[in-house]
């Protein structure tokens, strides 16, 4: 062979093969231009599904909370979440108003812990998960309230009137259930969407089941927690001169 056409056979293999390649090169930037269009339509479809997931929160749970409402919804989970607490204590057979102990060692020290003078340090695992509710049931209606931290003198009164305490009876411990049931009920109504939004998300607690009564003379005739329309206007007809009942009228519409 001359090496005229080793050179020019030589010449059309090298053009074959860049062909090739470049023909190689071109599927491979189609195939990722069509692999990136892939990803953009899914994020897209992603994003369209996204925003009518929250079109549809939105109508459903309201317009966006205020900073009032958002502060309410707040308050208002530390009481659900101090009266669940206390719910559960009550499940689990413990009474945090009633001395306990078979001798008189086991007594005096149920006492001392009762009437709370047992340093935390040597309370029961029961005694702590009580004042633990205690401290956020006052401080989410304290906050409600006053908006703020309160005097001691101040959170005692609120401990005294919403929680169970040493010599309550039966008739008591469910009237002060009752009314931090009423109080829950209102924070709902003036907490708006903000409220409606928490509970969506599993954020907010969620109203705490009744109370087991014991005894006559109970107080009957309750709205359910779940009802917070009907519990707010009873509210509203037992307090109509509290500060709170106007902006609760508002958010009833009366």
């Amino acid at each position: 062979m001359s090496f005229e056409k080793f050179a020019s056979s030589l010449l059309s293999g090298v053009n074959t093969f860049g062909k090739e390649v470049k023909d190689a090169d071109d599927r491979a930037y189609r195939r990722a231009l069509l692999e990136r269009q892939a990803k953009r339509d899914d994020l897209e479809d992603e994003a369209r599904r996204l925003n009518i997931q929250k079109t549809k929160m939105e109508i459903e749970q309201g317009p966006k909370p205020t900073e009032s409402e958002v502060k309410t919804a707040q308050n208002l989970q530390k009481l659900r979440s101090g009266e669940q607490i206390l719910s559960d204590l009550e499940d689990e057979g413990y009474d945090p108003t009633q001395i306990r102990g078979d001798g008189f060692l086991d007594k005096a020290k149920s006492a001392i812990e009762v009437y709370g003078f047992m340093p935390s340090s040597f309370q029961s695992p029961e005694r702590k998960k009580y004042e633990t509710a205690r401290n956020l049931i006052s401080e989410g209606l304290l906050r409600q309230a006053t908006g703020a931290n309160a005097p001691t003198a101040e959170d005692k009164k609120y401990v005294s009137t919403y929680t169970p305490q040493p010599g309550d009876t039966p008739e008591v411990k469910a009237m002060k259930s009752s009314a931090r049931s009423r109080e829950g009920s209102a924070f709902e109504q003036l907490g708006g969407s903000a409220v409606r939004r928490l509970q969506a998300s599993g954020v907010a607690a969620e109203t705490p089941k009744e109370p087991k009564r014991q005894g006559q003379g109970l107080i009957s005739g309750e709205a359910k927690a779940d009802d917070s329309r009907s519990a707010a206007m009873k509210w509203l007809k037992e307090n109509p001169n509290d500060p709170r009942a106007e902006k609760i009228r508002e958010k009833l519409g009366l």
